[in-house]
C-alpha cells in the first residue's frame, strides 16, 4: 500500500519496486545486511522488547510520513520513488549490531492484473520499474520466492517454518473492512536461518499479498537477529501501525495526479485533432486521384473508427484504474476523500459520517450526519468559518 499508510503492512499503494531480475517481475532479490555484530565487541545484554522506547522519525526529503522507531537505535526512514510510484522504508538496527527491523521493500513493485488494455509490453509498465502487469499470486508462493532470492545464497541458508500469520493478516483486513472494502488477502510467516561472517543469523518476515481487483500489492517487513526474532513480533506490529501519512504531502499528491490525468487528457485530444487532419488530407488526395474511391473511403473509416474504439477503451480504463487506485489508497490510509461547494478536494480520517472544513486554515471537524453548520455553535465555533463537505470517495 503508497506511499505511506496508517500502517506500514501496505506501504505505499498501492502501489505503491524493481527486482533484481526486471523481466520477470518477480520477487526482489536486493540483500538485506546481516545485523550480526562484530566479534571483537562485547556480548551486550539480550534485548527486552518490553522497556523499548520509541522516537516519532519524519522522512526526510518529501516528508511523506512519519513512524515511530526504537530510541536510541541506528534508524533510516526513506521514500523510494520512480516517477509516481512510490514506496516507503525504514529500518532499524540495535545499539549492539545484533539486531534489525525492516519495514517495507524498495524493489518489490505493484502489479496490475492483464487485460485487452493493458499487458507487460504496455508503455506506462515497461517504463517504471515500480509497476508490474502480473496475475494475483498468494503470499506463500510470493515469498517463499523472495525468501530465496534475497538470502538463499547465503551459506548454511534454510527456512525453518511456514505458517499464516493471522494477526498481520486481521490487521491489514480491519483497516480495509471498516472502509467498507473487502478485499482479498493472503498472508505468510516464515523463519528462516543463515551464516553470515560464522554466525548464525536468525529471520522472520511477514508477507502480505493484498488483491484490490484490477491491482494487487505485496507488503513484508521483518527482523533480522543474532538471537530469536519471533520475540520481536508484538513490536514489529507495534511500529508498523505508528506509520502516518503526512497530509500536506497526500494534497500534493493528489494535486500532481490530476495534472497528469489533465495532460494525458490533452494529449489524446490533440492526438484526435493531428489525425483528423491528416485524415482530411488523404482523403483530398484519394479523390484527387480517383473520385470513385468509395471503398478505399469505407476502408478508412473503419481505421478511424477502430482507432477511436481503442483511444476509447485505453481512456476509460486509465480512469477506471485511477479511480480504483484512489479508492484503494483512501480504503488502506483508512480516509475519505471530501469536497466542498466549489469542488476543492480534502483528506480526512473515515471515522465519521460528516465533515466541515475550516474555510481558511483547512483543518476539519468530523460529526455525525444529522450535525447542521448551526449545530457548530454548541461547540463553541463560528459557522461562518466552515464549510460543509460531501464525502466523494
Amino acid at each position: 500500500m503508497s506511499s505511506s499508510t496508517g500502517f506500514a503492512l501496505l506501504g505505499a499503494a498501492i502501489l505503491v519496486a524493481a527486482c533484481s531480475d526486471a523481466a520477470s517481475g518477480g520477487p526482489s532479490s536486493q540483500p538485506i545486511s546481516s545485523p550480526v555484530a562484530d566479534t571483537a565487541k562485547k556480548p551486550a545484554a539480550p534485548i527486552d522488547p518490553a522497556r523499548l522506547q520509541f522516537v516519532k522519525l519524519t522522512e526526510p526529503q518529501e516528508k511523506s510520513y512519519s513512524i515511530e522507531l526504537p530510541t536510541g537505535w541506528t534508524n533510516d526512514v526513506s521514500l523510494v520513488r520512480v516517477y509516481n510510484m512510490v514506496r516507503p522504508v525504514s529500518t532499524s538496527v540495535s545499539p549492539d549490531g545484533n539486531t534489525l527491523f525492516f519495514f517495507g521493500d524498495g524493489r518489490v513493485p505493484g502489479y496490475m492484473v492483464p487485460n485487452g488494455v493493458i499487458d507487460e509490453n504496455s508503455f506506462l509498465v515497461s517504463q517504471n520499474p515500480l509497476m508490474r502487469v502480473g496475475n494475483y499470486i498468494p503470499a506463500d508462493q510470493f515469498f517463499q520466492q523472495y525468501i530465496k532470492e534475497k538470502f538463499g545464497s547465503k551459506p548454511g541458508f534454510k527456512i525453518i517454518g511456514r505458517d499464516r500469520s493471522p494477526v498481520y493478516e486481521k490487521i491489514i483486513m480491519d483497516v480495509l473492512t471498516r472502509s467498507g472494502f473487502q478485499p482479498s488477502i493472503t498472508s505468510v510467516y516464515y523463519s528462516f536461518q543463515y551464516m553470515e561472517n560464522n554466525k548464525t543469523t536468525y529471520g522472520v518476515l511477514h508477507g502480505a499479498t493484498i488483491f484490490g481487483g484490477t491491482i494487487w500489492v505485496p507488503e513484508v517487513m521483518g527482523a533480522l537477529s543474532s538471537g530469536d526474532p519471533a520475540r520481536f513480533n508484538e513490536t514489529l506490529l507495534k511500529i508498523a501501525a505508528t506509520n502516518k501519512t503526512d497530509p500536506t504531502w497526500k494534497a500534493r499528491e493528489n494535486a500532481q495526479h490530476q495534472q497528469r490525468m489533465a495532460q494525458l487528457q490533452r494529449d489524446y485530444q490533440q492526438q484526435q485533432v493531428n489525425f483528423s487532419a491528416m485524415n482530411q488530407q488523404h482523403q483530398l488526395r484519394m479523390n484527387q486521384i480517383q473520385q470513385s474511391a468509395s471503398a478505399h473511403q469505407e476502408r478508412m473509416g473503419n481505421l478511424q473508427a477502430a482507432n477511436d474504439a481503442r483511444n476509447n477503451a485505453w481512456a476509460i480504463q486509465q480512469a477506471s484504474l485511477d479511480r480504483s487506485h484512489e479508492r484503494f489508497i483512501n480504503v488502506i490510509r483508512g480516509e475519505h476523500t471530501v469536497a466542498d461547494a466549489q469542488g476543492n478536494t480534502f483528506q480526512v480520517d473515515n471515522s465519521h459520517q460528516k465533515y466541515f472544513v475550516n474555510k481558511t486554515k483547512h483543518t476539519y471537524i468530523g460529526t455525525h450526519n444529522t450535525t447542521s453548520l448551526d449545530d457548530l455553535r454548541k461547540l463553541g465555533l463560528n459557522p461562518d468559518d466552515y464549510a460543509e463537505t460531501k464525502v466523494i470517495r
